[in-house]
């Protein structure tokens, strides 16, 4: 009788718990942004893993800025605005990406 309700909370549990794949690990080497700020040219070219809040979101015809407000990343990959932001990074994307569905101030 209580297997079933056990295996629901554990899912349910472990569903809120997940970080997606992509997002999991941060890419190696783990570059912050204070290292770019310092010294954008080094870290030109490589992959990095950032959070924040979205502070606001521009289409253009072939592109789509968010101009991001930087917070260091917790161990569930959500940003702790709680702890003092490190400034703001622009995230540029090739797709269309709808105003509506990334909020401003979402996390």
């Amino acid at each position: 009788m209580f297997r079933p309700a056990i295996l629901a909370l554990t899912l349910m549990a472990s569903a809120c718990s997940t970080i997606p794949e992509q997002i999991r690990h941060a890419p190696s080497p783990d570059v912050r942004l204070p290292e770019v700020q310092e010294d954008f040219s080094a870290h030109q070219g490589k992959s990095v893993r950032w959070g924040g809040t979205v502070l606001e979101v521009i289409n253009d015809e072939s592109f789509t800025t968010i101009q991001t407000l930087h917070y260091p990343l917790q161990s569930n990959g959500r940003p702790e605005t709680d702890d003092p932001s490190n400034g703001r990074f622009i995230i540029k994307s090739e797709k269309f990406l709808d105003p509506p569905f990334i909020r401003k101030g979402a996390n």
